[in-house]
């Protein structure tokens, strides 16, 4: 019995690490052929004009690496946050091409329509969170300590 035991415990471990293993290549495979966001900036500002009702907007600017070959109808950015400490928001927003040459893209994504300021203390920064996918690749940006600049 004890011997039933040993073989199935050495089975149990094989088949562990082979899927250990089979996983890590896995995830180096996918980090390698991942674009990557290279920089980012942003602004994000209060609107306070007379008139009107007082909304926060934005405007992020990403720089992406890729291959010479990228076709950038494969790039879809899904969501964009903004934060302020514990508080998360996902906004209504458009994108759309700046450039691109041999290895880089630029974009640009504007807020599409105001953000109710009744949760943001406009004092505090916040920060942006954009996530994207191409192809099957689901790719992070944060541009954190972004001060909401007051505009009248």
């Amino acid at each position: 019995m004890f011997y039933k035991l040993q073989k199935y415990y050495l089975l149990l471990l094989f088949f562990s690490i082979s899927i250990f293993i089979s996983g890590c290549y896995k995830c180096d495979r996918v980090m390698k052929d991942s674009p990557i966001v290279s920089n980012g900036k942003a602004d994000v500002w209060i609107n306070l004009m007379p008139g009107g009702e007082a909304k926060i907007y934005y405007s992020a600017e990403f720089e992406l690496n890729v291959p010479k070959d990228f076709d950038e109808s494969k790039m879809n950015v899904e969501e964009l946050i903004i934060q302020q400490n514990d508080f998360y928001l996902e906004t209504k927003f458009r994108y759309e091409f700046l450039s691109k040459d041999q290895n880089k893209i630029k974009f640009l994504v504007n807020s599409d329509g105001g953000i109710d300021p009744k949760n943001f203390q406009i004092e505090k920064n916040v920060k942006l969170k954009m996530k994207m996918k191409i192809d099957k690749h689901l790719i992070e940006s944060t541009i954190d300590n972004l001060k909401i600049e007051k505009v009248f």
